[in-house]
């Protein structure tokens, strides 16, 4: 099982940013996902792709991509199972 503290580390041992161990941006994503980032943009207009808020760039909340992943990913269908989020609610979490 995937969890938003695996991803954290598997990105910073990669050499990624986690923005407090909270976002991944869209190369760490691909990189956790193990597709490109042209893959992940396709999926943000179809909707099949894990959860994302967009703030001054896009970002992959850690704790929705885990449940994401652990969900089986594509076969989630993640698009009909994710609340909207506002970025702002995020990012105020984070310093927290």
């Amino acid at each position: 099982m995937f969890s938003a503290e695996s991803l954290a580390q598997s990105l910073a041992e990669a050499g990624f940013d986690t923005f407090g161990g909270i976002y991944a941006a869209e190369d760490g994503c691909a990189h956790l996902v193990i597709a490109s980032e042209r893959t992940l943009r396709r999926w943000r207009k179809t909707g099949e792709g894990p959860h994302w808020i967009m703030t001054s760039r896009v970002l992959y909340p850690l704790s929705y991509l885990a449940s994401w992943l652990n969900a089986g990913g594509l076969r989630a269908n993640s698009s009909a199972s994710w609340p909207p989020v506002a970025a702002d609610v995020l990012l105020k979490n984070r310093a927290t």
